[in-house]
């Protein structure tokens, strides 16, 4: 089925698999019942901010060391291109479509040290930031989460369908862990390529949210999230575009998505990860 979402007051269609069970919930809210970290927040309204970089991580760092980590993965996938001149900005001319799916199997599942981040400053300065003892470590599976590394080339349609983070772990523990969302831009994130947020949507009531239940299609594409249809009687979404010294921090309870990248020749590179607090 076609649906319709509106990002910065631009229609966006998509298709949605009509056998996908769309349905909304119980009337509480899940950052009230489930203590969001982000609640004493001066931005907690929103759901989110922007923050200067530079307390956090070097940008540059960042940028230099995605560019190594991405070159060594299309190198050991097909040794044979020669990537002189190779920039993260003109990826999609070094790398077709078929060895694209390879890279982001790869690039999906990097931890910290493998990106130049210290991983250790980070969880010290946001622990710091949201005076909340923070880890990588997912106090669910107890586990340590990855850093997503999203690479989107320019009009593609590799990009997650409107969601919540936290409706994994509910839909399949009835809880879900303290935690905070961090997205950073490396190079392409610009008017045309942001990230899409719902400011106040992690206020909702479950019953004003329509949604599935355990992963869900678009555009013919099975995803692990759920997908949201539509929030308090509409589906607007505001693109959010940090500059490159600049990052994303949001409400796991948010709604965001859609990330489309409508840059005519510039592949966006960003960072996502979340922060748990320490149990």
């Amino acid at each position: 089925m076609q649906t319709q979402y509106i990002i910065n007051g631009t229609e966006i269609a998509v298709q949605l698999a009509a056998e996908d069970a769309y349905g909304v919930g119980s009337d509480e809210v899940l950052s009230t019942k489930f203590d969001d970290i982000t609640k004493h927040t001066d931005w907690y309204d929103a759901g989110y901010t922007t923050l200067k970089a530079d307390d956090f991580y070097d940008p540059a760092t960042i940028y230099t060391e995605t560019t190594a980590a991405i070159m060594q993965i299309v190198t050991e996938l097909r040794p044979e291109i020669d990537l002189s001149g190779f920039t993260l900005e003109r990826y999609h001319a070094y790398v077709d479509d078929a060895l694209h799916g390879e890279v982001i199997k790869r690039s999906r599942r990097l931890f910290p040290a493998d990106l130049g981040f210290d991983s250790a400053k980070i969880v010290k300065n946001f622990s710091t930031y949201l005076g909340v003892d923070l880890s990588f470590t997912n106090p669910q599976t107890n586990t340590d989460v990855w850093m997503i590394a999203r690479i989107n080339k320019p009009n593609s349609h590799n990009y997650n369908t409107v969601h919540k983070d936290i409706y994994e772990a509910f839909d399949e523990h009835g809880s879900v862990p303290k935690m905070v969302n961090i997205w950073i831009p490396v190079c392409g994130v610009n008017d045309c390529s942001g990230l899409p947020m719902a400011p106040g949507s992690h206020l909702l009531p479950e019953s004003k949210i329509t949604r599935t239940k355990a992963g869900s299609t678009m555009n013919a594409q099975r995803y692990s999230v759920a997908s949201i249809r539509d929030w308090g009687g509409n589906s607007n979404l505001v693109r959010e575009n940090p500059k490159s010294d600049e990052f994303l921090i949001f409400s796991s309870h948010l709604i965001h998505g859609l990330a489309l990248n409508n840059n005519e020749d510039e592949t966006r590179v960003s960072f996502e990860f979340r922060l748990y607090e320490k149990l």
